[in-house]
């Protein structure tokens, strides 16, 4: 097994917050202390976070990389770290690393258990208590007080949470974006079945074939389709296609609605923020500050966004182009090695 020690340092793209904020957290780890070593779960991570930043989203906590995403620190995330959040704010959570599953035997039949493996979790043999019960932790996540919250979970058997508690919807939800925008939403996104392991490897470099997808959908996939904006469970929607029609795909990626769901999804413009030129005198002592003009007022306020100024995401980065769709090609592949993908769960 081939393994790339990562040492990323994170993002640092500001963005002056406006009164409805559009907040991103990662997590992303690779160099367990008891699992096996993955190569692109923090790239992963910080891929995820690049790419919702360049839409308009901010950070309010640092990511959770590595030696830092430990049990505590991500129960701490959701239960703490975050609970600043407004009720009128949205909230993207991502998180890869290893899932596991664990049956019990019952009078009832076999029930088996989702969980997250933090960093300084125990091995698969090991205790559970140290793992992160996947249901128990969406619960807490539900009880942030953002007015949308979407979990993304590129992680072996994450689809197991989309069982008894998930109530399933189509993509899209009903009514017009404003409906869906003022009402509460919980979605999440996972990367397999419940039953499937997720690849820690694919087709872009770099990358999950998942995670590939998913910033191929927001950094030019979903625009490509002529929307403005998208709901989470649209996003959902074209990654699980995505992945799905790879040619040695393994995965079905999975998405839903979570605990405190209220019919409502999280609505993501497709094309990056730009910033207004500053004033060129300043406010009278006591007026407001400006603030950043993204797509999201656009989208609220059903007008054609400002011309571009300034990218936010930088002039390197916003020269890049999205990757094309390519077959699945593996580094090894093209070295003439065997394909032996390594496994995130």
């Amino acid at each position: 097994m081939t393994v790339r020690d990562i040492a990323l340092d994170a993002p640092t793209i500001q963005v002056r917050s406006s009164p409805n904020r559009h907040v991103i957290a990662v997590i992303g780890i690779d160099r367990y202390a008891a699992w096996p070593l993955l190569s692109n779960a923090v790239s992963d991570a910080a891929g995820a976070l690049r790419a919702f930043q360049s839409l308009g989203f901010e950070t309010i906590v640092e990511p959770l990389f590595n030696e830092r995403a430990t049990a505590a620190a991500i129960r701490r995330l959701v239960t703490d770290d975050l609970a600043t959040l407004g009720s009128a704010d949205s909230l993207v959570v991502f998180f890869a690393g290893h899932g596991h599953t664990r049956a019990r035997t019952l009078q009832s039949g076999v029930v088996e258990t989702g969980f997250l493996i933090p960093v300084d979790g125990d091995g698969a043999e090991g205790h559970a208590a140290t793992w992160l019960r996947l249901d128990t932790w969406l619960s807490d996540v539900a009880r942030l007080p953002a007015r949308h919250i979407l979990v993304i979970l590129d992680a072996c058997h994450s689809g197991i949470v989309l069982g008894s508690l998930i109530k399933w919807r189509g993509a899209g939800g009903d009514g017009s974006l404003d409906d869906l925008h003022r009402r509460q939403s919980r979605r999440v996104i996972t990367s397999a079945l419940g039953d499937q392991r997720a690849l820690d490897s694919g087709p872009i470099a770099g990358h999950s074939l998942f995670t590939g997808c998913l910033i191929e959908a927001l950094t030019g996939g979903l625009a490509d389709q002529g929307r403005r904006a998208v709901t989470g469970s649209e996003i959902g929607l074209y990654v699980q296609r995505r992945v799905i029609g790879y040619t040695e795909s393994r995965q079905t990626p999975d998405f839903g609605a979570f605990e405190l769901d209220n019919r409502g999804e999280l609505v993501v413009p497709t094309r990056p923020v730009e910033v207004l030129p500053a004033p060129a005198i300043p406010p009278s002592p006591g007026a407001p500050s400006p603030i950043v003009r993204s797509e999201w007022d656009a989208v609220y306020e059903r007008t054609m966004p400002p011309a571009p100024s300034r990218s936010l995401v930088g002039q390197a980065e916003a020269t890049e182009q999205p990757a094309a769709p390519v077959p699945w090609t593996s580094r090894a592949q093209v070295r003439g090695e065997e394909l032996r993908p390594v496994q995130m769960g």
